[in-house]
């Protein structure tokens, strides 16, 4: 296993406790992260480059990512992929927003958990993880 795949497991991990502990603000960056390793280590792995500009890191990585699944025709997949932005913009407000703070297990369901689990089922049908 290299340092992107256990770096995944280790985020998958903290955001199951923090989600049965009710942390669901922590939950969403671990389980976003868990998702961004996972595509990181897919796209390193086919030996895909993405420009390392500091700001627009996860734009680039998660477009590349996008590009390469609509270039290979896989169209139902992509579709579900490109909730992944909308994870990201959650992650970010869940790290970096107190007034966005998720009160309980439905609001977290409503606004990330249903399209993290299309994302990850996504993700294991194209062999991400």
């Amino acid at each position: 296993m290299n340092f992107l795949e256990l770096k995944a497991k280790d985020n998958f991990e903290i955001a199951k406790i923090a989600e049965k502990r009710k942390y669901f603000d922590v939950a969403v960056s671990r389980y976003y992260y868990y998702l961004y390793q996972n595509l990181m280590n897919y796209l390193f792995l086919r030996g895909e480059t993405i420009e390392k500009k500091e700001q627009n890191k996860h734009i680039n990585t998660i477009g590349k990512f996008i590009e390469i699944i609509k270039n290979e025709g896989n169209y139902e997949k992509q579709r579900s992929i490109t909730k992944l932005w909308r994870l990201k913009d959650r992650r970010h407000d869940s790290d970096y927003k107190k007034e966005k703070k998720i009160k309980d297990y439905t609001e977290f369901d409503k606004i990330f958990k249903r399209d993290y689990n299309d994302v990850e089922n996504a993700f294991n049908s194209l062999n991400v993880i």
